[in-house]
């Protein structure tokens, strides 16, 4: 827990340097007419249960949504939130650590997003 929750000391909001970096990128899809399937990654349910009893990860999750969906939604993308493994049917006995999970895990995740037609 304590390599992963380091990552939240300090971490109160999301930057606004990398979110215009986004913002340029996304612009840069538009113009070359490329489509965006853009999720968020699942995490272990341990490690995502001590995460927000600990740290701000269960803020910065929710401004990270919220953020994502003022900047796409105007634009008709939407964003599949996977940190819940239920949300795809997921296995907790198939990640090898809190965040890395193995191929049956990816596969799930990817009929996930393509089972949903508004991606």
């Amino acid at each position: 827990l304590t390599e992963y929750s380091r990552r939240y000391d300090g971490f109160t909001a999301l930057s606004k340097e990398r979110l215009a970096l986004f913002e340029l990128f996304i612009d840069e899809l538009e113009s070359s007419q490329t489509k965006l399937e853009l999720f968020l990654t699942p995490l272990h349910p341990k490690l995502k249960t001590d995460l927000e009893a600990t740290t701000s990860a269960r803020e910065r999750r929710e401004e990270l949504i919220e953020t994502l969906e003022d900047i796409l939604g105007p634009r008709d993308i939407e964003v599949a939130d996977f940190t819940n493994i239920e949300s795809y049917g997921g296995d907790p006995s198939a990640f090898y650590d809190g965040v890395h999970f193995k191929r049956t895990e990816a596969t799930k995740i990817i009929s996930a997003l393509l089972e949903d037609e508004n991606l």
